[in-house]
């Protein structure tokens, strides 16, 4: 065993370790996810050469001490430890060379020291309150926060959290129901990723959050957020000037966004004509008035490269938004949610010429398919995914369906 390299329990019904583990003097990586693995050892701190540690998803209490001395670990992964209160107080100080620490979906509140993890790169910091000094974490590239409930702006302003990171590609806010605002951290020109879900009160981002190299954005569980101001002294409702297209230098060049729009109004204050390249999009949960969509069809028009599309959520809509069919360019397309009065899929579907893969999910009254010279006319298209729409998957059985004559010739369906 001493000359063991590589342990891998991962997603075993081990409750505990031997002993005679920590004599593994040469092991580097150790992975118990998703185990029932209940403590580490007290000495796991002998086993040196350790680089990787993952415990997550067990029910682990407690972290022993002597992990303070795996001076060559870069990797310790604590997340969904659901029994996990805190990390000991030395652990910043002692662990360097660490590359990636996720604590998320655990029980920690409040951290240690984390000043000296000067190779961080990676870091989900889960519920816990920020730490006061990480000016240190001149590498981060990817920031997790999940969110703590007492956590507002000012704590933000506070933290050295709100400082730039000059490698910081990837950042993730998450249910922070007292945060009005997004720190100064978002700003970053070099951003290609932002994540803000579950911000009850934000009403508008700076126009400054869409540079150039962000490529992902989404907004999500933000009922309030109206569009994009372009002076970032005025984040007022009255000085709301979203991005529009004037010139070139407006463009925005994003590969994904996802938006859930405020439901207490018809339409988002974003023009999407300013977005170039958009591959991937999802909208969800817009108002819900009848029939209501929040896009013109002049807003789509320039999503000449669009490839994956869902649309999420409406109750009352009682068919699809006409301005979809003008998606030609679209392979996938996911239909979720949709409410009792939607039981029909549009025949301008078969506009779609390219799709390739077609879903619905969750439409509880969705009874029918197109006619057949609609789906004859989407040559492409290969996969249909029917998941939780229990009406539609009776109508489009292989057996007695009324609707088979329509998909009968699709290769791949699936009722999920």
């Amino acid at each position: 065993m001493k000359d063991l390299r590589h342990l891998n329990l991962y997603s075993t019904g081990i409750r505990e370790l031997p002993r005679s583990i920590t004599s593994c003097s040469n092991l580097e990586k150790l992975q118990l996810g998703e185990s029932y693995l209940e403590e580490l050892p007290d000495d796991l701190g002998e086993l040196q050469n350790l680089v990787l540690l993952d415990v997550s998803s067990t029910p682990i209490k407690e972290v022993p001490e002597s992990i303070i001395l795996l001076r060559k670990l870069t990797s310790l992964n604590f997340n969904n430890c659901g029994n996990l209160h805190k990390l000991p107080k030395d652990i910043g100080a002692a662990m360097r060379h660490v590359r990636i620490l996720d604590i998320g979906t655990t029980q920690i509140r409040t951290l240690p020291d984390l000043y000296e993890l000067s190779s961080l790169e990676y870091v989900d910091l889960g519920k816990a309150m920020l730490p006061r000094d990480v000016r240190n974490w001149n590498k981060l590239e990817h920031l997790k926060y999940d969110g703590h409930r007492k956590m507002s702006s000012k704590g933000w302003e506070e933290s050295s959290l709100s400082s730039s990171f000059p490698c910081l590609k990837k950042l993730s806010i998450e249910i922070c129901p007292k945060l009005v605002t997004v720190p100064d951290v978002a700003l970053k020109h070099d951003l290609a990723h932002l994540q803000i879900n579950g911000i009850s009160e934000l009403e508008s981002l700076p126009r400054q959050n869409l540079q150039p190299e962000l490529k992902y954005l989404k907004l999500w569980g933000c009922p309030k957020f109206q569009g994009f101001h372009s002076n970032e002294e005025e984040s007022n409702l009255n000085n709301i000037s979203v991005a529009t297209n004037s010139s070139l230098e407006d463009s925005i060049y994003l590969e994904e966004l996802q938006i859930q729009c405020p439901q207490e109004r018809n339409s988002l204050s974003v023009d999407l004509q300013c977005i170039r390249d958009l591959q991937d999009f999802k909208i969800g949960w817009f108002s819900e008035e009848p029939g209501s969509f929040p896009f013109s069809i002049e807003q789509f028009s320039s999503f000449a490269s669009l490839q994956r599309l869902e649309i999420d959520g409406c109750s009352k809509l009682k068919i699809l938004p006409e301005q979809l069919q003008h998606l030609t360019s679209l392979k996938e397309f996911t239909i979720s949610n949709m409410g009792l009065d939607m039981v029909v899929l549009p025949e301008w579907i078969g506009d779609l010429s390219r799709l390739v893969r077609l879903e619905t999910r969750n439409c509880e009254n969705l009874v029918h398919m197109p006619s057949k010279e609609t789906m004859l006319r989407l040559k492409f298209l290969k996969f249909l995914f029917i998941e939780a729409c229990p009406l539609l998957e009776q109508s489009c059985n292989c057996q007695a369906g009324e609707d088979w004559d329509k998909i009968s010739q699709i290769k791949y369906i699936r009722f999920l």
